[in-house]
């Protein structure tokens, strides 16, 4: 049961960047469709959880490759991010290699700063406010460039972002509740991994008729791509990241973190608004775009890089 309580939690998590601080067209939803998009983000969760444990993604780069897939499978099962046919490659570059692949990477930073007991420092306090600007530009102008509607008011928005935080560090506090849970078993039994491969499988069917041949054909090339990458390395790695056992969080510093994170949001969404796109928006965007059409080409060419570097040493050693 602990197992599942902590992949809840991380699936909670998940949604609060990709739902809220990643905002897509979360107003829009009702209880149905949250109750619908969890059940998503924690079957891909679990999945990816799965994966950085049995593979033992144990580095930044091969982390970065499993927010590759949380990318692609968000963008395809949730936000449908690349379903226009005629300009798919400029959908998956901005959103789903893009903006996803930061959420995930910033949900799992949270995620094991929440279960690691470490005390937050500077560093903590600038991720968030460099969190908190970019939500508060990106929810300001997202909705009026992407979607050509109103944006939501900060008062309206704010809130429940705060408040999606709060609860993602509270929580942890209750696994003490737990008998020593110590590190947590990440890795689904097959009947478990046949239900969340059936979870998402299902909102694959359900989501077929939004999408393409050429957007589902892209997506899968480049997740079967990186999945390969993932399994026939994994041999060369000798642990994973989540190999620390749960700590006792310390969750008053958590709560602290959400003062830079509201106020950067706030300066973010006020700043000066002249002309139909402003500075700040076309930067954040620019850098999201070019961060999702860069990162796995340069990604590659290092590991290629470091491979060929060990071949040699191996050679003359």
């Amino acid at each position: 049961m602990f197992n599942w309580i902590i992949r809840l939690h991380f699936a909670f998590v998940l949604l609060i960047c990709g739902e809220l601080i990643g905002w897509q067209q979360a107003s829009t939803y009702r209880i149905q469709d949250w109750v619908l998009v969890f059940l998503i983000y924690m079957a891909a969760g679990s999945l990816l959880l799965d994966i950085i444990s049995r593979w033992k993604v144990d580095s930044f780069p091969t982390l970065l490759l499993t927010a590759g897939l949380f990318g692609l499978i968000e963008g395809t099962l949730i936000t449908l991010a690349a379903r226009d046919s005629d300009n798919a490659g400029v959908g998956i570059v901005f959103r789903p290699m893009g903006l996803e692949v930061l959420m995930f990477l910033l949900a799992f930073w949270m995620f094991r700063l929440a279960l690691s007991g470490r005390q937050v420092g500077t560093r903590e306090f600038i991720v968030l406010a460099v969190v908190g600007a970019g939500w508060g530009i990106w929810v300001r102008w997202f909705p009026e460039l992407e979607y050509n509607r109103s944006s939501p008011t900060l008062e309206g928005s704010l809130p429940f972002v705060l408040m999606g935080l709060l609860l993602a560090g509270v929580i942890p506090v209750g696994f003490s509740l737990f008998k020593s849970p110590g590190v947590p078993r990440w890795q689904l039994s097959v009947y478990e991994l046949a239900g969340v491969l059936g979870v998402l499988v299902t909102a694959l069917i359900f989501r077929a008729e939004y999408l393409d041949t050429l957007t589902l054909t892209m997506t899968a090339g480049i997740l079967i791509f990186i999945l390969f990458t993932l399994y026939f390395t994994r041999s060369s790695r000798e642990k994973s990241l989540l190999d620390e056992p749960v700590e006792k969080p310390q969750w008053l510093g958590r709560l602290i973190l959400l003062f830079p994170f509201a106020a950067l949001a706030w300066l973010g969404y006020d700043l000066s608004d002249a002309g139909e796109t402003p500075l700040q928006a076309d930067i954040l965007f620019g850098a999201v775009t070019l961060f999702g059409a860069l990162w796995l080409p340069i990604l590659y060419l290092w590991l290629g890089y470091t491979n060929m570097a060990q071949i040699f040493r191996e050679s003359y050693s």
